[in-house]
């Protein structure tokens, strides 16, 4: 009966609706006109207009409600949508930065969230891409360990994980992944633990050891500079050959090798542990020693053991410093910067903290070795070093290379 009224009166709903408005317009002019009309006289002369309406035609005015509803509700959507993206890209990519500040370039991918809204968005996706369940902005933490570590998994090293043992890959990506959420903040890092780490590793008590190995190894500041560094040139390294489990072995003692390094007694000489020398993995790592010893020695015996890697096909040499014997590496560094033999020379800044609870520090410089192998029918594997970069196999005139 009221709408049947409602018609008679004002005419069709299209008609009322668009003589409200008018109506509701002119009158908010007229309030604004004459501020003596009080903010509630304000409203009630606004308002009139869309109560008679709304109680001519109740009908369609709860359909014109509904569909402002569902899109005030698909707007606010798409915004909480956004907003943790926002949340979840600048948080990470902030705590990122600063785990991988001392890491060598490539190594990992940024941070990048992307929704999926469509059947035809799931068909889109390239392959490898990782699809991450996301949940209300109220679970931020949960949203944080998800995201932490999905990129742990399939951003750092991606060439790498075919060549490595898996519980050395599995182990990395448990530590770079607390590494991060212990930036973003300790409920991160304590749910990263209870919901992920502890289940993957029951049972697993090889798995536990590596995982609490690269641990150390992060601690001190070896496992982006060496580490990450060596496992960034296995695939270029292995070539066309497959991986085996030789080389897995190989990864996993140079896990070993380093937490043997990175835990040794302050002062100590590094004696048997200067050299790792598989297959695959060929480094020498060189302490700089004090401003009192260098002052006796000077940068001579560092250089020694330099050459004496180039001369062996070592792949690599790191020359490591802290505190003040950073200068003194630099020195060591100098006639290097234009060795023929040296292919390229990266350094790598950080800080850690020492046992005596001071904050040091450390420089990691990584001199990488121009060595070819050439290996022809019923010979032995001759080594060719030199001059560098410059030089293009090409030019050898019978052999192959395999490394």
């Amino acid at each position: 009966m009221i709408d049947g009224l409602g018609r008679l009166m004002w005419g069709t709903p299209r008609r009322a609706a668009a003589t409200a408005t008018a109506v509701a317009v002119l009158l908010l002019w007229a309030t604004a006109t004459f501020p003596e009309i009080t903010a509630f006289a304000r409203w009630i002369l606004v308002g009139s207009p869309i109560a008679v309406l709304a109680a001519a035609f109740p009908n369609h005015t709860k359909q014109v409600a509904a569909r402002v509803l569902g899109r005030l509700a698909a707007a606010s959507q798409r915004i909480e949508l956004e907003a943790i993206r926002q949340d979840l890209e600048g948080t990470l990519g902030l705590a990122v930065t600063r785990v991988t500040a001392g890491w060598p370039g490539g190594a990992v991918c940024d941070v990048r969230i992307d929704f999926i809204r469509s059947g035809a968005d799931v068909e889109r996706l390239p392959d490898g891409s990782l699809v991450v369940g996301v949940a209300s902005h109220i679970h931020r933490t949960r949203n944080l360990v998800a995201a932490a570590w999905g990129w742990a998994r399939h951003a750092v090293v991606p060439d790498a994980r075919p060549f490595l043992d898996r519980d050395v890959s599995e182990g990395l990506d448990f530590v770079i992944a607390r590494s991060v959420l212990h930036e973003v903040g300790g409920e991160a890092g304590a749910e990263f633990l209870r919901s992920i780490w502890s289940p993957a590793v029951a049972g697993r008590k090889r798995l536990r050891e590596i995982t609490n190995r690269l641990q150390r190894v992060e601690e001190h500041k070896l496992l982006g500079p060496i580490a990450i560094s060596e496992f960034l040139e296995l695939s270029p390294r292995m070539g066309a050959r497959f991986p085996s489990d030789e080389l897995f072995d190989e990864t996993a003692r140079f896990v070993d090798y380093l937490f043997e390094l990175a835990v040794r007694p302050p002062g100590k000489d590094v004696g048997d542990l200067a050299n790792f020398g598989g297959n695959v993995i060929r480094c020498r790592v060189v302490m700089v020693a004090r401003p009192e010893v260098y002052s006796i020695k000077g940068p001579t015996p560092y250089r020694r053991a330099v050459d004496w890697a180039i001369e062996r096909a070592y792949h690599s040499v790191y020359l490591l410093a802290a505190g003040r014997n950073s200068d003194l590496l630099m020195e060591v560094l100098e006639p290097l910067r234009v060795d023929p033999r040296v292919r390229a020379i990266k350094e790598f800044q950080s800080s850690r903290t020492a046992t005596t609870g001071r904050v040091l520090d450390q420089v990691v410089a990584y001199v990488a070795v121009a060595v070819h192998y050439r290996v022809g029918f019923g010979q032995r594997p001759l080594v060719a070093v030199g001059p560098g970069p410059a030089r293009e196999m090409s030019h050898v005139r019978s052999g192959r290379r395999v490394g």
